[in-house]
């Protein structure tokens, strides 16, 4: 699966000035933004696909599995 989110740098005025407010470094605080937005890209994606199979299996019943 392929994730697309929008990264941000170490080098972004809005990353230095949280840092700055935090009292930790830029790259400390690109790595935390960065995980969360990859985090809600990938749980967006996950949530998309299984809709997909839902409505699949839902539109074609006979190929779900058989216990």
């Amino acid at each position: 699966m392929n994730v697309n989110f929008v990264k941000v740098t170490a080098e972004s005025e809005e990353v230095k000035i949280l840092a700055k407010e935090m009292g930790i470094t830029a790259v400390q605080v690109a790595q935390v933004i960065n995980n969360q937005r990859y985090r809600a890209a990938y749980n967006k994606a996950k949530l998309d696909e299984a809709k997909k199979m839902r409505e699949f299996f839902k539109a074609h019943p006979e190929l779900m599995p058989k216990e």
